[in-house]
């Protein structure tokens, strides 16, 4: 007897990569909380090199996206989930497909590759508020969408925010590594680099140490840099920002001159 489901897809702009959803609406049990199941088929240009990754980011927005003036942003993204879909990690993707699933897999042929997120067990629920407008794109309130984009790196394609969702009276534990480069902010306005009369790539400016207290009395930029984290209280309770600053210190070169 024929099964029919309904899935949803999605392509890229230059139809090198297809994104199937077997489902959108995920519902949170209380006890668990629906995982998200799709495949992706990729153009043999991806399945050769490169790495795809997924992310699952919670949108909230809190404010008109027509008010954004003057450098305001009224929209905050967190990154519920974050995996290397192709070529698979069995320590993060080892999970037995779906009935839906295994029929796109032999639909779809060999380019199609299986992935599933599964969301936090505290994840707050999509909502939005009415504003008279039929379209969702930009309404007020908290919305979810899934991200597949390829790169070296999980973090390629956003750099900025990582989301840890903790519940209140818990506490969590994370280690990350990041590397300050240049490459990372290269052609990004305000970005302090070493000035040389030497021939040779710039680099991120070396921190300033400034031995009077008084910074007023001094001449010149003064270059510092600073890890920041920031904890999200919701919408009433804001922003919780702690800040641990650095010493960024580049090598000196020795000038090598040949005698003869």
């Amino acid at each position: 007897m024929p099964v029919n489901f309904t899935v949803f897809k999605k392509c890229s702009s230059d139809n090198k990569m297809m994104l199937y959803l077997c489902k959108r609406d995920i519902v949170d049990h209380i006890s668990f909380i629906d995982p998200i199941d799709g495949i992706i088929v990729l153009d043999n240009s991806f399945l050769k090199q490169g790495k795809i990754f997924g992310q699952v980011v919670c949108s909230f927005r809190y404010g008109r996206k027509e008010d954004e003036v003057m450098g305001l942003n009224f929209q905050k993204d967190m990154y519920l989930a974050s995996v290397q879909i192709y070529p698979s990690l069995d320590e993060y993707n080892s999970f037995k497909p779906s009935n839906i699933q295994v029929c796109l897999l032999s639909k779809l042929g060999s380019n199609a590759v299986p992935f599933r997120f599964k969301i936090p067990q505290n994840a707050p629920p999509s909502v939005i508020l009415q504003d008279g407008s039929k379209d969702r794109t930009d309404a007020c309130g908290v919305q979810y969408y899934v991200k597949i984009f390829a790169g070296l790196f999980e973090t390629d394609h956003n750099r900025a925010k990582e989301g840890c969702p903790i519940l209140p009276g818990s506490s969590i534990q994370k280690t990350l590594a990041m590397w300050p480069a240049l490459d990372n902010v290269k052609g990004r306005y305000g970005v302090a680099i070493e000035d040389s009369i030497k021939d040779k790539e710039p680099s991120l400016a070396s921190s300033v140490l400034v031995p009077n207290a008084d910074i007023s009395e001094v001449f010149g930029i003064i270059v510092s840099y600073l890890i920041k984290v920031k904890l999200y209280l919701g919408a009433l309770g804001g922003d919780l920002t702690t800040e641990l600053p650095f010493l960024l210190m580049n090598s000196q070169e020795e000038d090598v001159v040949n005698v003869k």
